[in-house]
């Protein structure tokens, strides 16, 4: 709502934010759908003046590309034991967060897949720090090796994420992951058992030593993200949940649309 960050953030302002036309459109919506809980009870939380419904859908992710199995039976991408940040860079995204915590941890190296306005930044950041890695904007075949192979994901988000979808991409490979504890990171990692949160730079390195000392450990919380994955955050898992949903709008207006039960379900 704030006139002057608009300009600043080389956005044209939104003038309409100033008048009631949002309330007045708010009341033709049927359902907003949340894709956490926390993205959820912060909209709850804010008093957004809402006749209709937020449900909670999660996101999805497509299911893993037949090829290799596990990390075990595949060379690994990267001569020795990494940490992978995937994300845009840009401030609010925490990479910044990773390099302070790296410049005194040297037991393994930082990836950094991505790009963005602040990657500048993040370089001269990075500058003399050997073991910290740009690479990047990568197609995803590569980027999948690369989750595979990662002692974990590391999600440093220092904004309020709705979900984060790279955990998810990380669960896909059996790669668990640390993230801040901000936002959806936390509610992600609670529900699956898949890795850590931290709340400090000292919290950080612990996690991350943790997962590089213990092998088993980190087999055993990657294998709990790829179940979850399987269990909440599939297209097979999401379609009945949005369909459902739909289905019930459908009945409360009487608009006779014909019942999804029996549909089959054609994902890519």
């Amino acid at each position: 709502r704030c006139f002057a960050c608009t300009i600043h953030g080389k956005r044209p302002p939104q003038l309409w934010r100033y008048t009631g036309f949002l309330d007045s459109m708010l009341s033709h919506i049927d359902a907003f759908i949340a894709v956490s809980r926390f993205s959820r009870q912060k909209h709850l939380g804010t008093g957004l003046k809402v006749n209709a419904p937020i449900e909670h859908i999660p996101y999805f992710v497509p299911r893993p590309d037949p090829g290799p199995g596990l990390a075990d039976e595949e060379q690994s991408p990267h001569p020795r034991p990494y940490f992978l940040f995937v994300g845009r860079l840009e401030k609010m995204k925490g990479a910044q967060i990773l390099i302070e915590a790296f410049r005194n941890y040297g037991k393994a190296d930082l990836l950094i897949v991505g790009d963005g306005a602040y990657q500048a930044e993040l370089r001269r950041q990075a500058q003399g720090l050997d073991h910290i890695h740009f690479l990047g904007r990568l197609p995803y075949s590569r980027l999948q090796a690369l989750f595979r192979h990662a002692v974990a994901l590391l999600v440093p988000s220092i904004g309020y994420e709705t979900l984060g979808i790279v955990i998810l991409e990380a669960f896909v490979q059996r790669t668990p992951a640390i993230v801040n504890n901000l936002g959806a990171l936390p509610e992600i990692v609670e529900q699956s058992g898949g890795g850590f949160v931290y709340s400090d730079q000292a919290g950080l390195i612990a996690a991350m030593e943790n997962l590089r000392l213990n092998p088993s450990l980190r087999r055993q919380l990657g294998e709990r993200g790829h179940e979850a994955y399987f269990k909440y955050w599939t297209p097979e898992a999401h379609l009945p949940q949005y369909l459902g949903l739909i289905e019930r709008i459908a009945a409360r207006k009487g608009t006779g649309l014909p019942l999804f039960e029996n549909m089959p379900l054609q994902t890519a």
